[in-house]
């Protein structure tokens, strides 16, 4: 099997499925796993132009797609994002869109499409992919032990988690609360996230708003930025009026961490994503569910400030 991946999220998990020697092209966002990737041919970029028909290379993918090179390397599948409302849409699409690719590059090749939006899209999504991949079994283990994980730690720290407000901020300036599976995976361990709307983007709010909903802890994880970029957003936070008067604040349970892949890329990271919402809801320490200095408390920043 030759297989072309042109989103990064589904060429981690394709990875996680052991398929990664299947791998033959990639698009330029895929970074993960890096030794793997780093060989591989990058088919997209942002600048352009695109090469080959247009309309199907559109079709395919959102940003500039090298047809020509795909079709050189004659794959047998071609894996992309893109979201459909109903399941019978996605099926035609994936038809019409194989058969259009299979003609121009003279070749048969199936294009399958994905686009998890909510936590269990997400379980899903390893299901469908390691079927599509002729991997059924090790996809299927992947969302079990997911799955089985999250659940562990829901019942482990219950007590600790049962019914606490959680904040979580993806986005600084303008303020951002975490959207898709991020309410889901609050949910999930019996905590209530700020933000209801699940499967939808990252939706804007204003401090004012944290501020009514009272949260009993504070997740702070700006999309993009590595973990030391993010403690220096607390400068930006500690001046926002009625910052010390907040619940969270006063007791201390404002956290900071990386906004990487773990919480925004639907692929087996995730479980590390959880593990630093568990570990801040629950009040543990870096370290002890998660590796070392994966997140830094409010009163480390209050002591260390002259750091950042």
């Amino acid at each position: 099997m030759r297989i072309v991946s042109l989103s990064p999220f589904i060429t981690e998990t394709v990875c996680s499925l052991g398929l990664n020697q299947a791998l033959v092209g990639i698009s330029h966002a895929c970074n993960y796993p890096h030794e793997t990737l780093s060989a591989l041919p990058h088919l997209t970029n942002l600048r352009g132009p695109s090469s080959g028909p247009s309309a199907l290379a559109e079709k395919l993918c959102s940003h500039h797609l090298d047809l020509e090179a795909l079709a050189k390397l004659a794959p047998d599948k071609v894996l992309i994002e893109r979201h459909f409302e109903e399941a019978s849409e996605q099926h035609k699409f994936n038809a019409q869109i194989s058969a259009e690719l299979s003609a121009w590059m003279g070749k048969e090749a199936a294009v399958h499409s994905y686009s998890p939006l909510r936590l269990e899209e997400v379980f899903s999504f390893f299901e469908i992919l390691g079927k599509d991949l002729k991997s059924e079994k090790r996809g299927h283990e992947i969302a079990q032990r997911m799955k089985a994980q999250f659940l562990d730690w829901g019942d482990s720290f219950y007590e600790r988690l049962r019914a606490k407000k959680v904040t979580f901020i993806t986005g600084i300036d303008p303020l951002r609360l975490g959207g898709f599976w991020i309410p889901d995976m609050i949910g999930f361990v019996s905590c209530s996230s700020q933000n209801k709307e699940c499967g939808l983007s990252h939706p804007e709010t204003s401090w004012e708003e944290i501020q009514r909903f009272k949260p009993d802890v504070i997740l702070v994880a700006p999309q993009g930025l590595e973990l030391k970029e993010a403690l220096a957003s607390f400068k930006w936070f500690e001046k926002l009026p009625g910052w010390d008067d907040t619940l969270a604040v006063r007791r201390g349970e404002v956290f900071f961490t990386a906004g990487t892949e773990c919480f925004y890329r639907a692929a087996p990271r995730l479980t590390q994503g959880m593990a630093i919402l568990v570990s801040a809801m629950s009040g543990l320490e870096s370290g002890y569910i998660t590796p070392r200095d994966s997140f830094q408390r409010l009163r480390w920043l209050e002591i260390h400030r002259h750091r950042f």
